[in-house]
């Protein structure tokens, strides 16, 4: 009998520790809905999925769906959701199909991503000079913590943006934005 309660108790304490650990795994994942910024379209929308990983890089998931179909979008982290604002860091490119739905994925740094900026170290071209580098007096980081998508490619009608898949090309209208900020998670203390 006593054998039976031995092996039941490892059952339990096997599934309590699972069961913490996938509690764990979702309190590290954020949900950020992403909608049309400019109020034009009712059915355009997404949600962004970021599992924060704390030895490795972030996984970001992106569903979209509502978007005009068979057509290519960037995905931006921005400093802020207004259209057109810098600075971004380009993510990547989907297409979506016939329904206008897709998913993106990304394993990168989302989190804590950020630009960095040094305006003591550059002249009036943004050149740093030769071994500047040696001291970074007033330099920060800009936090990069608002999801951005654009149309891949410009539209006839449309003079374009500078959020296009190669940054050369002209891009398209800004289409959806994250709602919320993505948030950085806070340091754990020993």
């Amino acid at each position: 009998m006593l054998k039976h309660y031995k092996i039941m108790y490892t059952v339990m304490a096997t599934m309590l520790a699972s069961f913490c650990t996938l509690q764990t795994a979702l309190a590290d994942t954020q949900v950020i809905k992403l909608s049309d910024p400019n109020g034009n379209s009712d059915t355009a929308i997404g949600t962004a999925r970021i599992k924060n990983n704390k030895k490795d890089v972030d996984q970001f998931i992106l569903t979209v769906k509502g978007l005009e179909g068979n057509r290519a979008f960037t995905v931006f982290l921005g400093e802020s959701p207004v259209l057109g604002t810098l600075p971004v860091q380009f993510l990547g490119t989907f297409v979506t199909n016939k329904k206008g739905k897709a998913v993106f994925t990304a394993r990168t740094e989302i989190t804590d991503a950020f630009a960095a900026a040094n305006p003591a170290l550059t002249d009036a071209q943004g050149l740093a000079p030769i071994a500047s580098g040696a001291l970074a007096n007033g330099a920060f980081g800009i936090p990069l913590d608002w999801i951005r998508i654009y149309q891949a490619d410009a539209d006839a009608d449309f003079g374009g943006s500078v959020f296009s898949r190669d940054g050369i090309t002209a891009g398209g209208l800004h289409v959806l934005s994250s709602e919320t900020v993505i948030e950085t998670p806070q340091a754990k203390r020993k």
